[in-house]
């Protein structure tokens, strides 16, 4: 591990309601479950790398609280289509990868009768892509890839053939055959089921 940093909750944190907002970006995370999603931090960073530098993984990830009271930082691409800045202009980023220029966030269609969404941006690759997953799943699989970069591709609806995406499909697929070994109490079966029918 090359950096590991926690920054610790302000004094007086209502886990009641860090619960609600947890569920209210996760309805369908099972009540008993919730608890063990609250971040019991205001941050997480990680940056690692495997002893060949081949493999290594980075994430910041801040507390949902912080994330849904407003204390953020709204962020623009001007190369974006005008639709996809509105919705960047509205994600309420919880996840990031600082040395990157990765980062996720979650958006609450206008109306409030729709879930809330998760969408991932990439400044490298330039894309914006509304993501199959939902915040507890988005946390687990975060963990179990350890912040490998592009790793929230395997839950965006495009085509790992393209020539923009083929590095990332070949780290991809090294890291799920690589902690396949190491952690084998994990189930990474889903995921390679996701790798293998995008390619």
């Amino acid at each position: 591990m090359d950096e590991y940093e926690r920054s610790e909750h302000q004094s007086g944190q209502d886990v009641d309601a860090a619960l609600q907002e947890l569920m209210s970006v996760s309805p369908n995370t099972p009540p008993d479950a919730a608890g063990a999603h609250l971040l019991q931090a205001e941050r997480v960073y990680v940056r690692w790398h495997r002893d060949d530098y081949y493999l290594d993984g980075e994430f910041a990830l801040k507390s949902l609280r912080s994330c849904l009271s407003g204390n953020y930082v709204t962020f623009e691409d001007s190369r974006l289509a005008e639709d996809q800045r509105e919705v960047m202009r509205d994600l309420k980023i919880f996840e990031e990868a600082p040395g990157s220029g990765r980062m996720t966030g979650i958006r609450f269609p206008a109306g409030g009768t729709s879930e809330s969404e998760i969408w991932f941006y990439d400044m490298n690759q330039l894309t914006l892509e509304s993501l199959d997953i939902d915040y507890t799943t988005y946390l687990d699989t975060l963990l179990a890839t350890g912040g490998v970069a592009g790793w929230q591709y395997l839950f965006a609806d495009l085509d790992f053939r393209n020539d923009a995406f083929r590095g990332i499909a070949k780290d991809l697929g090294e890291m799920l055959s690589y902690f396949r070994q190491v952690f084998p109490d994990r189930d990474y079966e889903p995921l390679l089921h996701r790798l293998e029918a995008r390619q």
